[in-house]
């Protein structure tokens, strides 16, 4: 087998060093928010008093945390979805519970955002906006992740919503 040149080498792995390059580039570009951003915002969130700017802040850190990379990421996740319970069983803050919502749920962060409305499903306020059928699409959501249909049906009542 020839040697190859040292120019020759180069030239033939350019594109997969730079194909290398673009990549880790674009992958820094898609960063998870850091604990003292997800802090700011939460923070800015208590201050707000505009409840639609408090809407948008709550669905822009659901946005940005969909898609966990890791096992820090998750521990993020899951640390901003108990603080979103804990705030909302404080404030009884309805903008949570509209960023949930409005938020579409998919793969694993189907888990996450479920479990919010099943740690909160015991609150009278909960119960009654979710008893309201033009609300209850948003809990249908999860039969099958976190409630069952008739889990639902009890707590909500039967509104004969169509099966999914």
């Amino acid at each position: 087998m020839a040697k190859q040149s040292p120019s020759t080498y180069i030239s033939l792995r350019l594109p997969v060093i730079i194909f290398f390059i673009l990549t880790q580039s674009f992958c820094e570009f898609e960063s998870y928010p850091r604990q003292d951003e997800i802090d700011s915002t939460i923070n800015r969130y208590r201050s707000e008093q505009n409840n639609a700017e408090r809407v948008r802040l709550v669905s822009h850190l659901l946005s940005e945390m969909k898609n966990p990379r890791n096992s820090a990421d998750e521990n993020l996740l899951r640390g901003l979805i108990n603080r979103l319970v804990s705030e909302y069983r404080t404030e009884h803050d309805e903008s949570i519970l509209i960023a949930l919502d409005a938020t579409p749920i998919q793969a694993g962060f189907a888990n996450y955002v479920c479990s919010v409305y099943y740690d909160l499903s015991a609150e009278d306020d909960f119960i009654s906006r979710y008893s309201k059928t033009e609300d209850r699409a948003a809990i249908e959501r999860c039969v099958g992740i976190s409630f069952s249909r008739e889990d639902i049906n009890s707590k909500f009542g039967n509104h004969d919503l169509p099966q999914k």
